[in-house]
């Protein structure tokens, strides 16, 4: 027979991590995205996004302005931005080296004209180099076709930053020219951290499904990974000019993948200095999935093998077959299984497979108990167990005498069994009728089967009345096999909330006594004998019986008089002094 069925539900987490962010509308400097596409299983571990920040080749020349930092917004940070030369301008000039080539800071220069004409001459006159190839200054240049004279070269992607607009000429103490080499905007971008969020709205977390993310920087170090299992956010701060991967690794549970959440696409979202997002996309995650139909099987069972994968429907038209590998721990040989495909385009490929402790023959599966049952297909795997014996050596070592508890009272209990495949330890109470009245159920799979401490007015099942109690457990393991014991410590618990109670007292007609006159008072000496039987569920301590009494002139004075016992019975004292 089969044990126990899989867990279903891993596939539906895959999707819920699906990164929230705005979208930034204008080119961003990240190269996006190198990830491949993958089919993933239970226990992988992917790469789903890989993605380098760059500065974008921005540069600032003259960077004498506050308030420009990479991030910074040109455009909507600053009132005086001009894409391009600055009309107020007269004194920047620029060489150009080679026409057509765009800015190159080895061998084109910006310079400040003092003489008035196009040519640079550093050698005698006051021009000088404020961005480019400084090695010119000390000399003169005069080539019309490489200067523009008041002016950037139209191949430069260059802005002009005016912190007072109409105040004539470049001040090299407040204004500054930047160098927008992705013509985007924004001053070198800076995206300062990456957040990866779990969608949860449309897909609520499924725990114990992914277990972690991870994001890695350059050479495969580890920036951070998240808790596990992975829920909520993880958030880290990031430079410019490295690059980045985010690995997901999903949890070994197995489970059934559900075929609507097969192409699933991974986001993260960065976020700029200036507070934009932009969004890089993650790869194309495919369910890959091979799995038995359950965890456990008992001895001569057939058993179901399914491949789930999308990828491997490559013919939408017809009914395809695919082919996996099956083995067991006793079985000599490896089974090649071919598994057909339950339609035209549906992805789901099955085979049943009968399992023997005897002979097999054809593609029968040797398996014993005790046995692991593999099925392999490329990366992906999945697991069995053979498990046809229930748990043994059941023993209660604790308590093994009479304990007196009331029932809001605590129990220790000291259990023990050998089982390879823990799962959950009933321990029953049973009343001198031979029924069960209270019940705890343990786990035993998270933790060894060890002493425990019950908490009597709080068991799982039932309650206790008052009376005498023995122990015996239900151990069942994670096939389903189940050891119900018989008593295995008996009348080891006495539940008692009741005092004891006096059924008959008796003074025997022995009262004898001598009477003395001291200081004023009476002392009369006397002595009798008091019988008086005590009832009670549990054992009583002498030394808490207490005799109150008084006599006639005490006024109603209450003294209390401790009692010896004699055989059964409790005897007043032989004699006690009264003054009247």
């Amino acid at each position: 027979m089969i044990k126990s069925n899989k867990m279903i539900g891993v596939g539906v987490l895959l999707l819920a991590i699906l990164m929230a962010g705005a979208v930034l509308t204008i080119a961003t400097s990240v190269t996006n995205n190198d990830a491949p596409a993958a089919n993933v299983g239970p226990g992988a571990d992917v790469e789903i996004m890989n993605f380098t920040i760059e500065d974008g080749g921005d540069l600032i020349i003259n960077d004498t302005t506050d308030g420009l930092s990479p991030g910074a917004n040109l455009t909507n940070d600053f009132a005086n931005v001009t894409l391009g030369y600055d009309s107020d301008w007269t004194n920047v000039s620029s060489y150009d080296a080679t026409d057509g080539d765009g800015w190159n800071a080895s061998v084109d220069f910006l310079y400040i004209n003092n003489s008035g004409t196009a040519a640079f001459n550093n050698s005698t006159g006051t021009d000088y180099v404020i961005g480019g190839d400084y090695s010119v200054m000390g000399s003169a240049i005069d080539d019309s076709s490489k200067m523009t004279y008041g002016g950037f070269d139209n191949d430069w992607p260059f802005t002009s930053l005016d912190n007072t607009d109409g105040d004539g000429d470049f001040d090299v103490t407040n204004d500054a020219i930047i160098i927008d080499g992705d013509e985007n905007d924004f001053y070198q971008d800076n995206f300062t951290e990456i957040s990866i969020v779990s969608d949860s709205d449309d897909n609520p977390i499924v725990s114990d499904v992914v277990s972690s993310m991870t994001i890695y920087g350059d050479s495969g170090t580890t920036i951070t990974t998240s808790s596990s299992p992975f829920v909520g956010s993880l958030t880290q701060d990031i430079t410019q000019n490295e690059t980045y991967t985010v690995n997901m690794t999903l949890s070994d549970s197995s489970g059934e993948w559900d075929e609507d959440y097969y192409n699933m696409l991974a986001n993260a979202t960065l976020t700029l200095a200036s507070g934009d997002e932009t969004v890089v996309n993650g790869n194309t995650i495919k369910a890959s999935h091979v799995y038995l139909d359950s965890e456990y099987y008992d001895e001569d069972v057939t058993i179901t093998i399914t491949l789930e994968d999308d990828a491997l429907n490559d013919d939408p038209n017809r009914i395809q077959e695919k082919t996996v590998q099956l083995t067991s721990t006793s079985d000599v040989k490896t089974l090649d299984i071919t598994l057909v495909e339950t339609g035209a385009d549906t992805g789901i490929f099955t085979a049943d497979v009968i399992t023997s402790s005897g002979t097999v023959s054809g593609n029968e599966l040797h398996a014993e108990d005790g046995d692991t049952i593999t099925v392999t297909n490329g990366d992906f795997t999945d697991t069995a167990t053979v498990d046809s014996s229930a748990p043994s050596a059941v023993e209660v070592t604790s308590p093994d005498s009479l304990q007196y508890k009331k029932s809001t009272d605590t129990l220790d209990v000291d259990y023990g069994y050998t089982e390879a495949n823990p799962y959950q330890t009933t321990i029953q109470f049973v009343n001198s009728d031979g029924d069960v009245d209270a019940e705890f159920v343990k786990d035993d799979a998270s933790e060894d089967p060890d002493a425990v401490t019950l908490d009597l007015s709080n068991p799982d099942e039932g309650s206790f009345e008052e009376g005498l109690y023995s122990i015996k457990l239900s151990v069942e393991d994670a096939a389903g096999n189940v050891n119900n014991t018989e008593i295995l410590q008996a009348d080891v618990l006495m539940i008692d909330d009741t005092g004891p109670s006096v059924n008959e007292s008796t003074i025997a007609n022995n009262i004898t006594g001598t009477e003395n006159y001291y200081n004023g008072y009476y002392n009369n000496s006397f002595a009798f004998n008091l019988t008086f039987d005590l009832e009670d569920n549990g054992e009583i301590d002498n030394d808490t019986v207490v005799l109150h009494y008084n006599n006639s002139t005490s006024e109603g004075t209450i003294t209390p008089v401790n009692v010896t016992t004699v055989s059964s019975s409790l005897i007043f004292p032989p004699s006690c002094s009264c003054h009247y």
